[in-house]
């Protein structure tokens, strides 16, 4: 079907975690932003407009222009780009991807915000992105999710970033071998410590207990 190898074989495909973790990161950061300028501004209902602004800016238009790096993304080492030509995606591409996201997101915007008529369905406004990952957890080696079949793009591993997903993994495998190294070592020594208090000290010398020699009494001299 290719003439060539596709990016999806060539390049390694970013993991689970890390594409969650990334879009937690974006998420939060559109989300405190747009609810600090509706609370500048004093208009609640633009906390809509600002969020999908704030959306496809960072999600879109800055990806197209740094690689197919947006913040998560940076602290996570990981980019978007074409499932075919492994370039970074185009600017249609993406604004075609994460605008459908943006539905989704407005969803659990709201209900988390608590300013809409959606907030009593606040357990079900992830349901769309929940569908999302769950193919996206069900693909093959693409890992890619709808919306990334529709705009055809993979998320793949980089090493330009921060890699916090690896360094906060070893700093927990050390956190964890040393904790546990820490902890059998102080029950040993307070097991050694019981069993010395509990075990009579048969080793100690034998305290000397030789009498005094006998003083010399002094003979009274008297005169008969």
């Amino acid at each position: 079907m290719f003439d060539f190898e596709p990016a999806y074989t060539r390049f390694p495909i970013a993991s689970l975690s890390q594409r969650n973790g990334a879009f937690a990161v974006d998420f939060g950061a559109c989300f405190l932003l747009a609810v600090l300028v509706r609370e500048l501004v004093g208009i609640p209902i633009l906390g809509w407009v600002w969020f999908g602004g704030l959306w496809l800016l960072v999600r879109a238009v800055v990806p197209a222009g740094a690689g197919g790096q947006t913040l998560g993304r940076w602290f996570l080492s990981t980019r978007i780009v074409d499932m075919n030509y492994g370039k970074t995606s185009t600017l249609s591409a993406l604004l075609l991807r994460e605008g459908l996201a943006l539905f989704a997101c407005l969803l659990v915007f709201t209900s988390l915000d608590g300013n809409g008529f959606i907030t009593s369905w606040t357990l079900f406004a992830p349901l769309p992105l929940t569908i999302d990952f769950a193919f996206m957890a069900a693909d093959g080696p693409k890992r890619q999710c709808l919306r990334d079949r529709l705009a055809g793009t993979i998320v793949v591993c980089t090493r330009k970033g921060l890699d916090l997903d690896r360094k906060v993994g070893k700093a927990l495998g050390w956190v964890s071998e040393n904790g546990v190294a820490l902890w059998r070592s102080r029950d040993a020594r307070s097991a050694d410590s019981r069993r010395t208090r509990s075990r009579p000290n048969w080793e100690e010398e034998p305290m000397d207990w030789q009498e005094p020699p006998p003083s010399r009494r002094r003979r009274s001299r008297r005169r008969y």
